[in-house]
C-alpha cells in the first residue's frame, strides 16, 4: 500500500523534512497542493 504525506505548503523546513522522510521510506509518496504554489485559491 502506498501512503501519501503532505507538507505544510508555506514552510521550506517542513518540505525539506517531508522529502527526507519519503526518501528513506519508499512506501510513502509526497503529495503537494500545487494550486497553493501557483497562488490559486
Amino acid at each position: 500500500m502506498v501512503k501519501f504525506l503532505q507538507p505544510e505548503w508555506n514552510s521550506l523546513e517542513t518540505i525539506d523534512l517531508t522529502v527526507k522522510f519519503v526518501w528513506h521510506h519508499p512506501e510513502w509518496r509526497m503529495s503537494l497542493q500545487t494550486h497553493k504554489f501557483l497562488g490559486w485559491p
